[in-house]
């Protein structure tokens, strides 16, 4: 097949609020982004095929319990024809026990362990939407062997809002399983945010349908592709 140099036009979809470094920007960028790229030369005319070439980096979706991440990551995996993996499902089914039942046996640092594990050694080759458990970001430096891997997202909401997103579903989020469930995610995201706060791209889903949240996220992505070396 033969390669030729054209541009590539990237329409980016609707004005998405993201948190970067901290401080919301809304899309300030041109209508379009230009970017010249080595693409076949029957031109690609549709955006998930633009991202195909774009690069096969792998999404990280972190966030509290609750946040969107297993409901949003299928979506993505789907529209760009991604592998999926739930960390905390893929622990359920490569150990034989459920999350809680490894907390109440083994504790949360065999846990977190478990995890690290998995994605230092058993991540499969991506591309990749994986949604991280809720208490990933607690691990040391796993979000940066993550940000060199991939994009890396954290998704956000009030806890009255997950609290309510989280009603009667308890079972495999051991940590929730005390107190007022609004109470224990406001300390959970008090005791975390300044290791949120490290992540660049920072998305809050209080408000967005999860169709709105996937279509942010992927104009993130594109941009994101456009910007690696």
């Amino acid at each position: 097949m033969t390669l030729i140099a054209c541009p590539l036009y990237i329409r980016p979809l609707g004005n998405p609020r993201i948190l970067v470094s901290g401080q919301e920007k809304i899309n300030e960028e041109p209508e379009c982004t230009k970017a010249y790229m080595r693409i076949p030369s029957l031109f690609l005319t549709n955006l998930e095929s633009k991202r195909q070439w774009l690069c096969k980096r792998s999404i990280f979706l972190l966030g509290p319990s609750g946040s969107g991440k297993s409901t949003l990551g299928p979506l993505l995996a789907q529209r760009l024809n991604f592998q999926f993996i739930d960390t905390d499902q893929w622990i359920e089914k490569q150990y034989g026990h459920s999350v809680s039942a490894i907390f109440q046996d083994k504790g949360e640092t065999y846990f977190r362990i478990l995890e690290k594990k998995f994605f230092l050694e058993s991540l499969p080759p991506g591309p990749l939407v994986v949604a991280c458990g809720g208490g990933s970001v607690t691990i040391p430096g796993l979000c940066e062997a993550l940000i060199a891997k991939g994009l890396v997202v954290a998704l956000e909401a009030k806890p009255k809002n997950l609290a309510l997103r989280l009603h009667n579903r308890l079972d495999h989020r051991p940590l929730l399983q005390v107190g007022s469930l609004e109470d224990t995610l406001r300390q959970q995201i008090q005791d975390r945010q300044p290791l949120y706060e490290k992540i660049r791209y920072r998305i809050p889903t209080d408000f967005l349908s999860p169709q709105a949240l996937r279509d942010q996220i992927l104009d993130l992505y594109t941009r994101y592709c456009l910007s690696l070396p």
